[in-house]
């Protein structure tokens, strides 16, 4: 596994009834992240159907205890295939991710605050 830098975004306030502390906002927050990086690991493998790994943990809590909705990743670096085997993809880049994290958060709060 490569290690990525971390980086660190904060969420907008003032956005209707969004409460940024509820389960299904920080489940929601999670799968934007999943989707973002699984597209990223399987597009860095050259097979048919490549299934990616990972864990990520919702933190909601920052230094002093203060809400700081954030995640922690662990992210194979590469994808499986086949009967188990294991293909080592290229290492993802930070910023691409994060460019594209955004755009996936932004749809999920427009869908949330418009209902579309």
């Amino acid at each position: 596994m490569y290690p990525i830098a971390n980086g660190s975004s904060a969420f907008p306030k003032g956005l209707g009834d969004i409460s940024y502390t509820t389960a299904d906002f920080l489940v929601k927050l999670s799968q934007c992240a999943w989707k973002v990086l699984s597209v990223c690991l399987k597009q860095g493998v050259s097979l048919d159907d490549p299934i990616p790994g990972a864990v990520i943990a919702v933190q909601t809590f920052g230094d002093f205890l203060n809400f700081n909705p954030h995640l922690h990743i662990i992210a194979t670096d590469g994808c499986f295939y086949g009967n188990g085997e294991f293909m080592v993809g290229p290492r993802p880049i930070p910023s691409d991710l994060e460019a594209a994290f955004r755009l996936e958060v932004f749809k999920m709060l427009k869908n949330l605050v418009c209902g579309v």
